[in-house]
């Protein structure tokens, strides 16, 4: 308990409820598209001298439109293009 709080300013079991307060863009992939590799992931992206392997990192998971999608958080941008592995 921090200092100048009592139990008195702490009500056990209230209903709390999550509002956002804010909105944010990710880009999300397929996760089929990318392939682990120790803590990171890989995938494949098309470049001007042929396909190359990008290492990601991944971020949260989300279902979207019947397929599981990952947010990327490092190493690739919107304007690239993924190549099936």
């Amino acid at each position: 308990m921090k200092p100048g709080y009592s139990t008195d300013d702490v009500a056990v079991g209230e209903p709390r409820l999550a509002i956002p307060v804010s909105e944010r863009y990710a880009l999300l992939i397929p996760s089929k598209l990318s392939e682990k590799r120790g803590q990171l992931h890989d995938v494949r992206v098309q470049a001007s001298a042929g396909v190359e392997r990008r290492l990601i990192r991944h971020g949260e998971q989300h279902p979207l439109q019947g397929q599981n999608m990952h947010q990327i958080l490092s190493s690739l941008s919107p304007e690239e293009h993924l190549v099936r592995q």
